[in-house]
């Protein structure tokens, strides 16, 4: 199974603007496990 064969996630702005927000109160790691998100993503949104 490739890449290929995987759908992409597709967020709305509103929703990547609000993660990083919470970083401040919790580690990255668990603010990307409570929104079901993998913490590479959300370093990305940070950025």
């Amino acid at each position: 199974m490739g890449t290929k064969d995987r759908e992409r996630r597709v967020y709305p702005k509103e929703f990547k603007a609000d993660a990083p927000a919470e970083k401040h109160e919790k580690p990255v790691r668990q603010v990307a496990a409570d929104l079901g998100v993998n913490e590479n993503i959300l370093y990305r949104w940070i950025q």
